[in-house]
């Protein structure tokens, strides 16, 4: 049974500022052995699962921006992948098209997004900050499992919504995964 190296970070920031303070994240990596020798250079980075008050689009960005100039990966843009599912006849992404559209893509790799569960927050008047649990998986083109990430968080504020939340969830992800 391949072993595989896990990392836990629970981040207790105190008030960096009122927009963007996280009052409490917490963040789970796991990675097989395979991560350290797969070279991923190509990515469609791809949503498997998303909550219905999350606009898993501005999820996507958020990841493309924060992993493709610091880790050097080349992201294929979302109507990219959107088309590609068009011409294989879907119109959204299911893991049993992976292979396909792989091939279809010419990608090495894929970053999976599931986001479950989501709350938006209130708003200034409500009592309630918005909440997320994020996960990302790392695939290699075959479908072979590289590394899986899951957080939850809410922000310190009730303004913050939760594509913002998820965001930073996936930032803590990477810091870990390339640790």
């Amino acid at each position: 049974m391949p072993r595989s190296t896990t990392g836990t970070l629970v981040l207790l920031l105190g008030a960096l500022s009122a927009a963007g303070a996280f009052a409490a994240n917490k963040v789970t990596v796991t990675r097989a052995d395979a991560f350290a020798t797969t070279k991923l250079t190509t990515v469609a980075v791809v949503t498997a699962e998303c909550h219905e008050v999350v606009d898993c689009s501005r999820i996507q960005q958020k990841v493309i921006a924060g992993f493709g100039k610091k880790h050097g990966f080349t992201f294929v843009p979302d109507y990219k992948v959107r088309k590609a599912l068009i011409d294989l006849g879907y119109t959204e992404y299911d893991r049993s098209l992976r292979a396909e559209l792989a091939q279809s893509l010419g990608v090495d790799g894929f970053f999976e997004l599931v986001v479950p569960h989501a709350e938006r927050a209130d708003g200034f008047g409500g009592r309630e900050g918005s909440q997320v649990k994020l996960e990302m998986t790392v695939l290699g083109a075959n479908g072979e499992l590289l590394a899986h990430g899951v957080g939850t968080g809410r922000p310190q504020n009730v303004v913050t919504g939760p594509e913002r939340v998820a965001g930073n969830i996936a930032e803590q992800i990477g810091r870990l995964l390339f640790q």
